[in-house]
């Protein structure tokens, strides 16, 4: 028969109904959030804000403040570590209400990397089933927010200089999964498919 594979994701998966969250779906874990990083507020500002931006209000580049916001809700930051969200109530695994933009990215590679790393080392029957894992990385979907170690990553100027920024953080992460391949024994036997699922979304005057 069919070998069959540990899977987990990491990113979004827009819905919140009960029983259709991914760990229902076929994941056997999700680190992410339920819908887009616009659809909601934070309680910090991206590097694609402006000073135009109506932070009561929000919008795609710029949601809204929680603080002074009505109506709308954190954007939450799931981590279900087993099947049909653990087995309990899919919001006890909210770990972060809203979630850090900043620090989304890094996080995601990081998970990438450990899940790689664990999966290598297991020894036992169960976890030695093959690993899909999907990692749909925020960038560069609005909002544009990136770690300071990126700040000056792109040359180019104004808006133009945080898309590049964005997209230096994503390819950084690429690498850190790429690493954790190749420093374990499927090396070899790995395939790596990196695409990109839609074009660039209000960003017309950044990208």
């Amino acid at each position: 028969g069919k070998d069959e594979y540990f899977t987990s994701l990491l990113y979004r998966f827009l819905t919140l109904t009960v029983g259709y969250h991914p760990t229902y779906r076929g994941f056997q874990t999700w680190f992410g959030l339920p819908y887009s990083g616009d659809m909601g507020c934070l309680d910090t500002t991206p590097q694609s804000c402006t000073s135009e931006d109506k932070r009561d209000i929000g919008a795609p580049a710029c949601p809204a403040l929680c603080n002074i916001s009505t109506g709308k809700n954190g954007i939450p930051l799931y981590d279900s570590k087993g099947p049909n969200c653990t087995g309990h109530d899919c919001n006890l695994d909210i770990v972060e209400q809203p979630f850090n933009p900043f620090a989304l990215n890094s996080r995601y590679a990081d998970r990438a990397a450990s899940i790689i790393k664990n999966m290598s080392r297991a020894k036992d029957d169960k976890n030695k089933n093959p690993l899909f894992l999907y990692v749909a990385f925020a960038h560069t979907h609005t909002p544009l927010a990136y770690e300071t170690a990126f700040e000056n990553a792109s040359s180019r100027p104004g808006n133009l200089k945080i898309f590049g920024n964005t997209l230096a953080e994503v390819d950084h992460a690429i690498g850190v999964i790429r690493d954790a391949v190749d420093s374990g024994p499927g090396a070899n036997n790995t395939i790596i498919w990196v695409t990109a699922d839609n074009g660039k979304r209000e960003l017309e005057v950044m990208a």
